[in-house]
């Protein structure tokens, strides 16, 4: 059940990636989401194994290697990336 659930919101991200034809494709789409959730989990299980600012540093680095600036619409060329707090 669990699965089937997951399995319909990574379907959906897809979808909704796709109609909102942002940068990136498909893949972009599940590795970003793969590296959160790995992420997510270690923060959860190993709250000391990253400190804040290589928590932010690696984000960022996933973020860029998965969608290059390059690839970046006009509209949000420049737009600081939420922190905490935003």
């Amino acid at each position: 059940m669990l699965t089937a659930r997951v399995r319909a919101d990574i379907d959906a991200n897809l979808s909704n990636h796709a109609e909102s034809r942002m940068p990136g494709d498909a893949t972009s789409v599940l590795l970003l989401h793969l590296a959160r959730n790995r992420l997510i989990v270690e923060q959860l299980t190993l709250p000391e194994i990253f400190t804040e600012q290589e928590v932010r540093d690696l984000v960022a680095a996933a973020v860029e290697r998965a969608l290059p600036a390059t690839s970046c619409p006009p509209a949000l060329a420049g737009v600081p990336a939420p922190g905490p707090g935003r």
